[in-house]
């Protein structure tokens, strides 16, 4: 079924492709996040109805199909394709071999380029550039300024904003979210409700996590360098300078203390010890500080043997601790 046709309105594309213009033939109805589209209609552009370069993988295939829509002054350029449902509107691109699908909108001045594939019902809006290979899906969101390249995938209800990487084989997904200035790249998993978030970084340094996978509720934020294939799971909190390039440079315990808190102890790019705890007036500092902190809090709600018994859990910790920063490069201390 024909739904729309191209009107003898055109104009030269930044590239010099000539364009024209779309008037829809068929309605589409409105859904929540896009508006009824009535025959007759003006849409957006493109340079003709169908792929004719037989080296694309799109060759033969509709530019516009099914009951998808470009709106507003969006394009359509080179290879690429709107599928299915779909909606572009304002000024964004899809270029290249891209793709587009599903129930997806695509909006502002976003760029989909190369063989990127937008899909589902997943939204991209602002001024974020999809490219390479990545595909964002499901009901995922990647909005403002960010860059989504090479092979990543970003799924589930996983949120990318604000000038925000992913780059290499990285996966976000699940409620997962990645913000700031931050990058997550290499083999990277991002899942759960785990946020990275570059949002407060100092100085232009922002979290950076290459391999790692990182899941529960997890936060990496501040300068925090993450660079190892290792797990970091829980409600694991690292920040500020940590410098994290092997499994010995961080340490996370559940159940700690009377009231089950969680810590996180990680190295610092001056080869110090930093803690997180959680549910302390005292949450964080450096290693030394741990113990009399820990101490007088378990005092405060505890007695006897059962004191002593948390006491010596934070001794413990302090112990493995040290054991793994004569692993570390230079120690200096805790």
């Amino acid at each position: 079924m024909i739904t729309y046709e191209l009107t003898d309105v055109t104009r030269v594309d930044s590239t010099g492709a000539v364009l024209r213009q779309l008037r829809a033939l068929e309605p589409r109805a409105a859904t929540e996040h896009t508006p009824a589209v009535d025959v007759g209609d003006l849409g957006g552009w493109m340079p003709s109805e169908s792929i004719t370069d037989p080296a694309s993988p799109h060759a033969g295939q509709p530019r516009l199909s099914g009951l998808a829509w470009v709106h507003d002054d969006a394009r359509i350029l080179g290879n690429a394709v709107v599928q299915g449902q779909s909606h572009v509107f304002r000024n964004a691109r899809v270029e290249g071999e891209a793709r587009v699908s599903g129930s997806a909108c695509v909006s502002g001045s976003v760029r989909v380029e190369h063989h990127a594939h937008i899909f589902g019902e997943a939204e991209v809006w602002g001024s974020a550039i999809v490219t390479g290979y990545a595909q964002v899906f499901d009901m995922a969101r990647v909005r403002g300024h960010c860059h989504v390249d090479d092979l990543t995938r970003v799924g589930g209800t996983a949120s990318v904003h604000g000038h925000a990487r992913i780059e290499g084989n990285a996966i976000v997904w699940d409620q997962a979210i990645v913000g700031g200035f931050a990058t997550v790249g290499g083999t990277a998993q991002i899942s759960g409700k785990a946020r990275i978030d570059g949002s407060h970084s100092s100085n232009g340094a922002s979290p950076v996590v290459m391999d790692a996978k990182v899941s529960g509720t997890t936060i990496i934020t501040g300068m925090a360098q993450v660079r190892a294939p290792l797990s970091i799971a829980g409600r694991a909190i690292i920040d500020e300078d940590a410098l994290i390039e092997s499994v010995t440079h961080v340490l996370y315990l559940e159940s700690m203390g009377p009231n089950d808190n969680a810590l996180t102890v990680f190295r610092t790019a001056g080869n110090s010890a930093r803690v997180h705890h959680t549910c302390w007036s005292w949450s964080h500092g450096p290693l030394h500080e741990l113990l009399p902190n820990a101490a007088a809090e378990v005092r405060r709600t505890s007695y006897g043997d059962l004191a002593a018994s948390y006491i010596r859990q934070y001794e413990l910790v302090i112990e493995v601790a040290r054991e793994r920063m004569a692993f570390w490069p230079q120690r200096q201390g805790g």
